[in-house]
């Protein structure tokens, strides 16, 4: 559990000029772990603040994710024209880090989509041109190429300035599908296409208070929200940050039951994240090392049933050989029987066999005259 919570709890090696995403990289790192994606596509790199996260979770849980950063790398509309140096760094950062698993691809959107197999992507990330146009196209274009578990997260949901309609097109397909939004951070949504979603996934989908509902959206929101925050001001910021926040949030109990409520569900959020990591992998170990025992008991009773029935059959043979023997002498003895009831000498023989009870009594009294 320690190196699982440390995907998302730790600090990301890929920080840049680049601030808007940086909230989001504790969240990003904890749906790695909760996907287990073999693939992932974002659409528009950039520097690869986000890129870099999801590299670093895959890294660190040793997952067999591949990655793919799809960026002209030229700037559009809502980022402006940027040089090269912004790959060229990009690519310098993952070389030095030796993720092999991941692959830039450099071209348009649409000209990259081709490469992928529909239903082969598990998590896609649109980050690319903010218009409302450009966002509905490339989710109309890339859909089918998510899997029976794909999330889509598109980023800057809560911009509504200039030509930007990512917070617009959220609007009107939010509901279409399980969803949830973070507002931080330029905001982030995130979109559950598939019907085999991890149940951590849907139970933040789902509304506040429901039945059922083990964590309630609000808190796990708020979580994610601060170890952005922590990110966002650095280490020292971050112990900082913690501290005035609870004391901040201490305080704020005296103001009322609304503010009272808003701190039980952050700590008691934030304990059931943790009880339920720890449930998890505590019934992986528990039912791992039943399966073991059952198997080894399995094969002992296999060999055992095995021994019992090479003697069996042991035994078998020799109750055969020994039948088939006595059968053997049962009809030697008939045969000679036979061939003595049939010879001359019975014949012959027979008045002396008659007689021989009356032969042995008058022996008897011979003897017994003779003494006297």
């Amino acid at each position: 559990m320690t190196e699982y919570q440390g995907t998302f709890t730790g600090s990301p090696d890929r920080l840049t000029d680049r601030p808007y995403w940086l909230g989001h990289i504790p969240f990003v790192m904890w749906l790695i772990g909760e996907v287990q994606p073999k693939v992932v596509v974002e659409l528009g790199t950039e520097t690869g603040v986000s890129l870099g996260a999801m590299c670093q979770a895959v890294n660190g849980l040793k997952l067999p994710t591949k990655i793919y950063g799809v960026d002209s790398w030229d700037g559009d509309i809502n980022t402006g024209a940027y040089d090269a140096s912004v790959y060229e760094d990009l690519t310098s950062y993952l070389e030095t880090k030796n993720y092999g698993f991941v692959e830039l691809v450099r071209s348009t959107f649409d000209s990259a989509v081709s490469r992928f197999a529909d239903g082969s992507i598990d998590i896609l990330h649109i980050d690319g041109c903010h218009t409302y146009d450009a966002v509905k196209h490339d989710f109309e274009v890339w859909r089918a190429k998510l899997s029976n578990r794909g999330v889509i997260m598109f980023h800057d949901t809560a911009v509504f300035r200039e030509n930007f309609g990512v917070g617009r097109f959220w609007g009107e397909i939010a509901s279409l599908f399980p969803s949830f939004e973070f507002s931080h951070s330029n905001g982030l949504g995130v979109l559950l296409i598939g019907p085999d979603q991890p149940l951590s996934l849907l139970r933040l989908s789902e509304a506040e208070g429901r039945q059922g509902v083990t964590l309630a959206p609000k808190a796990v929101m708020s979580i994610f929200e601060a170890l952005g925050q922590c990110i966002i001001k650095g280490e020292e910021a971050e112990r900082k940050a913690i501290v005035k926040c609870e004391e901040a949030e201490r305080k704020a109990i005296l103001k009322g039951e609304e503010a009272d409520r808003k701190v039980r569900e952050y700590e008691e959020g934030y304990v059931a994240i943790q009880a339920s990591l720890t449930s998890v992998h505590a019934l992986l170990a528990a039912e791992t090392k039943k399966a073991s025992h059952a198997l080894a008991l399995l094969k002992v009773e296999r060999d055992l049933l095995t021994a019992e029935a090479d003697r069996q059959v042991a035994m078998l043979k020799s109750f055969e050989l020994e039948r088939a023997a006595l059968k053997t002498s049962i009809e030697v003895a008939q045969e000679q029987r036979l061939k003595i009831l049939s010879s001359t000498s019975w014949r012959i023989t027979a008045p002396l066999r008659t007689a021989r009870p009356f032969l042995g009594r008058s022996l008897r009294l011979l003897r017994h005259v003779v003494k006297r």
